[in-house]
């Protein structure tokens, strides 16, 4: 064992041994409890144990959500990146077809252009 861990442990064996004797000293008495405070304290250590149980699976699943998230934002830069590039390509599109036909309106359904022409 490294040094610093025995003498940690060397400490933590000595308090231990000082509460052991210092206990002894006094008299112990034993009396037993009410069956209705046993169940109480049963109860709320149960309740205790679900609720640490709990707490553990709200933890796991943060943690997962946390992921799932991160996962959405590698995906949605992606998107961005993907909309961005198309944005640009649509605006080129556009600026092309605007100097063959100035001041033009496009309709898709019946594919043609309308546009102001000097003639």
């Amino acid at each position: 064992m490294r040094p610093f861990v025995e003498g940690v442990l060397l400490r933590f064996l000595n308090k231990l041994k000082y509460i052991y004797l210092y206990t002894k000293s006094f008299m112990q008495k034993k009396e037993s409890l009410s069956t209705e405070i046993i169940e109480k304290l049963s109860t709320i250590q149960n309740d205790l144990t679900k609720i640490v149980m709990e707490l553990g699976q709200l933890s796991l699943r943060k943690r997962d959500l946390k992921s799932e998230l991160e996962n959405v934002d590698i995906v949605e830069k992606s998107v961005q990146t993907t909309f961005d590039d198309k944005n640009k390509e649509l605006n080129s599109m556009l600026a092309e077809l605007e100097k063959t036909y100035p001041n033009g309106e496009i309709d898709l359904v019946e594919g043609a252009v309308y546009f102001e022409s000097p003639e």
